[in-house]
C-alpha cells in the first residue's frame, strides 16, 4: 500500500492533527511509504519559516512525485472525464490510481470521490467521516 497527501494532509499536518499524526507514525513503522505530489507542494508551501510543521512532515516523505508530460496528460484525461477543474485533486487521484492499493489523505472527499469513480474505483463516506478536517480515502 501507498499514502498519498492531498493538500488538506499537510494542512492537516501544520495544525498538529493527532488523526494525522497517528497515521505518519503507523506508516513510518511499517515502511509504508508516504507520496506528496509536487502539485499539492506547490500549493501548499510557504517556507520552512512560515509552516515548520509542513516541513517536518516532509522529511518522511519518500518520494515527492513530478507532474511529469505522460502525468498530465492522464490527469488531463482524468479532469475530462469526471468533469472537474482541480488539478491538484486530480493528480492525487491519478498517483493513487496508479499505486493501487493506495490510500489519499484529504480534505476534499467530495472531490476525490468525483475523480476516483472516474477512475472506476469508487468509496463513499457517511456524514460523520465528512465531518473531520481529513478524510482517508482507500483506492
Amino acid at each position: 500500500m501507498t499514502i498519498i497527501f492531498d493538500s488538506g494532509a499537510l494542512i492537516a499536518a501544520e495544525r498538529n492533527d493527532s488523526r494525522l499524526a497517528t497515521l505518519i507514525h503507523a506508516a513510518i513503522a511499517t515502511r509504508t511509504p508516504i507520496l506528496i505530489p509536487t502539485v499539492v507542494l506547490a500549493e501548499t508551501w510557504r517556507g520552512a519559516n512560515t509552516h515548520p510543521r509542513i516541513a517536518r512532515a516532509l522529511k518522511v516523505a519518500s518520494g515527492e512525485p513530478a507532474l511529469t508530460s505522460a502525468l498530465a496528460r492522464e490527469v488531463g484525461a482524468l479532469m475530462a472525464v469526471a468533469g472537474g477543474i482541480g488539478i491538484v485533486d486530480a493528480t492525487v487521484t491519478a498517483l493513487a490510481a496508479a499505486h493501487v492499493p493506495a490510500t489519499v489523505v484529504t480534505s476534499d472527499p467530495r472531490d476525490i470521490e468525483q475523480f476516483a469513480a472516474a477512475t472506476g474505483r469508487t468509496h463513499s463516506f457517511d456524514d460523520e467521516s465528512r465531518a473531520t478536517d481529513i478524510t482517508i480515502f482507500p483506492i
